[in-house]
């Protein structure tokens, strides 16, 4: 009998042991992992070149909100030396309405003329942005863009490239709905 219990006993103690040496071993991978902050607006979907919700209140600027065309998320490689380091980023750009047709466009009428502008910049310059976005940001290294001000600067960058190929339609702001570097 003393020898089943303490058969028992080493074999409860050697599971404990694996229990807790894989514990070891697999829990630092989830408490590790990078924080990823995912900024989002309110009823957005998120998915690329769906449109958003309209909004009633004007940007900081005071102008009214423009149209938003939503790119695909992606993931780059950066330009650090060895090439081991990546940027996940989703991009909303904000294109500029006329003044005039800003303060009459409203609700049902917004979300319409959202709609129209989302696929007809998905079909004239949806992989021409695409493009742009990719190359402007794997050009970066980790440490240009890890910074408040290199986030800024590589926004502005955004904005001064894209308005070279978007004609008539002109990029106003530059919104990173993710933004995750690793």
């Amino acid at each position: 009998m003393k020898k089943i219990l303490g058969k028992k006993a080493i074999i409860a103690a050697g599971a404990i042991t694996l229990l807790l040496a894989a514990g070891f071993f697999v829990l630092p991978r989830f408490i590790s992992a990078p924080l990823q902050i995912t900024v989002g607006v309110a009823g957005a979907s998120g998915m690329a070149g769906e449109p958003f919700p309209p909004s009633s209140t004007p940007t900081p600027e005071g102008r009214p909100v423009g149209l938003m065309y939503t790119t695909k998320e992606r993931v780059v490689n950066l330009a650090d030396a060895g090439g081991y380091r990546y940027l996940k980023i989703q991009v909303v750009l904000e294109f500029a309405l006329p003044e005039k047709e800003a303060k009459s466009l409203k609700g049902a009428a917004y979300t319409k003329k959202q709609e129209e502008f989302t696929n007809e910049m998905s079909a004239r310059r949806g992989p021409i942005i695409e493009d742009i976005i990719g190359t402007v940001t794997g050009s970066k290294t980790a440490a240009a863009i890890s910074t408040t001000e290199g986030k800024d600067n590589l926004k502005q960058e955004l904005i001064k490239r894209l308005n070279e190929v978007t004609g008539e339609d002109h990029v106003t702001n530059v919104y990173f709905t993710q933004f995750l570097v690793q």
